[in-house]
């Protein structure tokens, strides 16, 4: 509560839902005070393994990241000196608990590039989709374009319709479902989310998290999840039948979902990005279609312990008979 209108993506609720996914992390918010200034960083702590096809081995060194979606640093104040002794601290903590790295997948709200370590290279990533949310019908409905308002009147003519549902009642529905359309769309594994990640969300509150469910008759043919915090709000999950996915259904659901945010005086709809960073990627498409901006979304990387990263490095590309290195910080999770 202290940093005001922040992501969803920071709850705690939030977090402990990914540490069903990520197995061996364990979800930290590490914070520091100072003359009433204010700084944490919510993040996920791993010890290094190194694998090949035939062996494993622990490590006694760890790595940091965010968790999936949109977090990082947050700090009450931008003056340097307190960010700089923010920084400090946190740097003498990691070196007792021999953290060599960490990664960073920045926030929209805040913009929070501004909190991270000076050491930290913040990269451009890819294009995310956002609807910032005017507070009137009609102009949500131009703001979509011409292409998704037909999918939406063809929706309407089918006779489909949108009603907001029990999340609790209607959960085992929705994993069904969705577990589906994660194997109709050869999905990673990551993807294939537990019985216990959909109870880790069911403790969020009530004006956390919302579903959406679009029926044709009786029949529930689409649905989403919509994560909420402060002004801001989240597409988490969504799915819809095979049946129905030239139906407009899913854009039906996702201009309702629109509408009762805007309502509910949510001012930004944040859609993700798409599966990969390339910028003609099908999934980005849908969402772009869907809202009414694309934003820039941002990583940051840095090692924090180059002589214990390297050692890993080489270590690494022995076990698996790699020569060049790895673009990717965390190369050992690949």
């Amino acid at each position: 509560t202290s940093f005001g209108n922040i992501d969803v993506c920071y709850l705690p609720e939030y977090h402990l839902a990914y540490e069903n996914v990520l197995k061996n992390a364990k979800a930290i918010m590490w914070s520091f005070e100072n003359e009433g200034n204010k700084f944490c960083y919510p993040f996920f702590i791993s010890q290094i393994k190194l694998t090949n096809d035939e062996k494993s081995i622990h490590t006694p060194y760890f790595d940091i990241s965010s968790v999936y979606g949109y977090s990082g640093p947050l700090s009450t104040s931008v003056d340097a000196n307190f960010l700089s002794l923010a920084w400090k601290n946190f740097d003498t903590w990691a070196k007792k608990k021999k953290i060599i790295n960490e990664f960073i997948r920045f926030s929209f709200s805040p913009d929070n590039r501004v909190f991270a370590h000076p050491e930290t290279e913040v990269l451009f990533n890819r294009k995310s989709a956002v609807f910032k949310l005017p507070d009137q019908k009609d102009k949500i409905l131009k703001d979509l374009g011409p292409k998704t308002r037909n999918m939406i009147k063809k929706a309407q003519k089918l006779d489909l319709f949108v009603k907001k549902l029990d999340f609790l009642k209607h959960k085992k529905e929705f994993m069904q479902i969705y577990l589906e359309s994660m194997e109709y769309n050869s999905a990673k594994d990551f993807f294939f989310y537990s019985d216990e990640y959909f109870l880790s969300l069911e403790k969020m509150r009530t004006n956390e998290i919302s579903l959406y469910g679009v029926f044709d008759d009786k029949d529930l043919i689409s649905a989403a999840i919509i994560l909420k915090s402060g002004k801001n709000s989240l597409y988490h999950l969504g799915w819809t039948k095979k049946k129905y996915l030239s139906s407009g259904a899913n854009n039906l659901c996702l201009f309702q979902a629109s509408l009762d945010l805007s309502k509910e005086g949510f001012r930004l709809f944040n859609f993700g990005g798409g599966r990969t960073i390339n910028p003609d990627d099908p999934l980005l498409r849908f969402k772009k279609n869907n809202s009414n901006e694309l934003m820039d979304f941002f990583i940051g990387k840095r090692i924090l312990d180059k002589e214990a990263y390297n050692y890993i490095l080489n270590q690494w590309k022995e076990m698996n008979g790699i020569n060049k290195s790895s673009i990717n910080l965390q190369f050992y999770k690949d």
